[in-house]
């Protein structure tokens, strides 16, 4: 089972990088995430990203990887987010869906 669950939002700048906030099971507030874009993809959001959290014993960092959820019907409407650590380790996967322009979705931990 998961040790961390959460829930997070990301906005989409101008520039094509994200912005956001998140908590999860482990955190008494609410935190920060930003993350700049290294490799576009073809749709907005769609892409890899350097990102950047406050995590529990400070500032963390990892590559996020964000693509469509392929057997979703249509294939475009939800999205799958994997973090890994600077090793290409799973940290934490997720989903998340488009609403109000900013992707909405919850996230666990795969190693502590």
């Amino acid at each position: 089972m998961a040790t961390i669950i959460g829930s997070f939002y990301l906005r989409l700048t101008d520039s094509g990088n994200l912005v956001g906030e998140f908590t999860n099971s482990r955190l008494f507030t609410i935190a920060t995430e930003s993350a700049n874009l290294i490799e576009k993809g073809n749709e907005p959001f769609i892409g890899t990203y350097f990102s950047k959290w406050d995590g529990l014993y400070g500032l963390a960092s990892g590559m996020l990887t964000i693509s469509y959820i392929q057997s979703t019907v249509p294939s475009n409407v939800k999205y799958n987010l994997v973090w890994r650590d600077e090793k290409g380790e799973v940290l934490f996967t997720g989903e998340a869906l488009l609403a109000e322009g900013m992707l909405i979705g919850h996230y666990v931990s795969v190693k502590d």
